[in-house]
């Protein structure tokens, strides 16, 4: 399978959800009252032998929510274009679907076509953990 075939079935299959629980909750926070929470980057963890590595992998500023919180699952979502506004939707929906109350560690990659040389770009992955506040720390509507 050529890269293009394998991002375009990726593509196609989104999302892909890792439940971190075998509990099921029920909605609770609607999708504009879900919070977002972008990765913080480090000296450690940031990719900075990639040119404009921001450009490619962080989508905001890192933030980390301040209540207490259960992870419920990681989710992968793939796009063909860099489009953050309409992948942070799509997660946000999904969250709230899965009765979350926030994202968290949310960030993209590129997909890239690793045969040629230089590698291309051809499309994007974003990731994110969908946590539920823990109880009486709920605050989305």
């Amino acid at each position: 399978m050529n890269p293009r075939e394998n991002i375009e079935s990726k593509i196609a299959g989104t999302p892909y959800v890792k439940n971190l629980t075998s509990k099921t909750f029920l909605p609770r926070t609607s999708v504009e009252n879900i919070q977002v929470f972008y990765k913080t980057w480090n000296a450690l963890t940031e990719p900075n032998a990639i040119v404009n590595w921001k450009s490619h992998f962080q989508i905001a500023e890192g933030s980390d929510p301040k209540l207490k919180y259960e992870a419920l699952a990681e989710v992968t979502h793939y796009q063909s274009a860099p489009d953050d506004a309409k992948a942070v939707f799509f997660l946000k929906q999904l969250a709230a679907s899965q009765g979350g109350d926030a994202l968290v560690d949310v960030w993209k990659s590129p997909a890239i076509d690793g045969v040629r040389l230089p590698a291309k770009i051809i499309g994007y992955r974003y990731k994110a953990t969908i946590v539920r506040f823990k109880q009486g720390e709920h605050v989305g509507g």
